[in-house]
């Protein structure tokens, strides 16, 4: 069973450092067409495009998650508490927010009042708001 285990997570680790070997790149791409359109700030909402410009891998849910671009920053993932647990150090690119998602959200309700507080917080901490 051991064996097992260990062979599903270096299956996992090879899976994660493939995923996040381009991620510097795409962010960096991204950047560059920011500053062309003269696009400051970007708020990512999709659960897919989260995932290719930070990593973070979800499982498909209403689970809200987004992340917060600005220009020539890392990026701002804005994620529930309750998922903070589960990312490991080095497997999303950029700083982690969380907010506290109320069981009404929990229910399929989708990007809700708590986790546009958090993304308000972000702006203001980058001086955007």
């Amino acid at each position: 069973m051991h064996r097992q285990v260990r062979h599903l997570r270096s299956i996992c680790d090879r899976r994660d450092a493939r995923i996040m070997q381009f991620i510097p790149q795409r962010l960096d791409r991204v950047h560059r067409l920011m500053k062309r359109e003269q696009i400051e700030t970007l708020i990512i909402t999709r659960r897919q495009d989260v995932q290719y410009i930070t990593g973070l891998y979800t499982e498909p849910s209403a689970v809200p998650v987004g992340c917060v671009i600005v220009q020539g920053a890392m990026p701002q993932l804005i994620i529930p508490d309750e998922m903070k647990g589960g990312i490991l150090p080095g497997s999303v690119m950029g700083r982690v927010h969380t907010f506290v998602q109320p069981s009404s959200e929990s229910k399929g309700l989708g990007h809700e009042s708590a986790f546009w507080d958090e993304v308000s917080s972000v702006l203001r901490q980058a001086g955007l708001s």
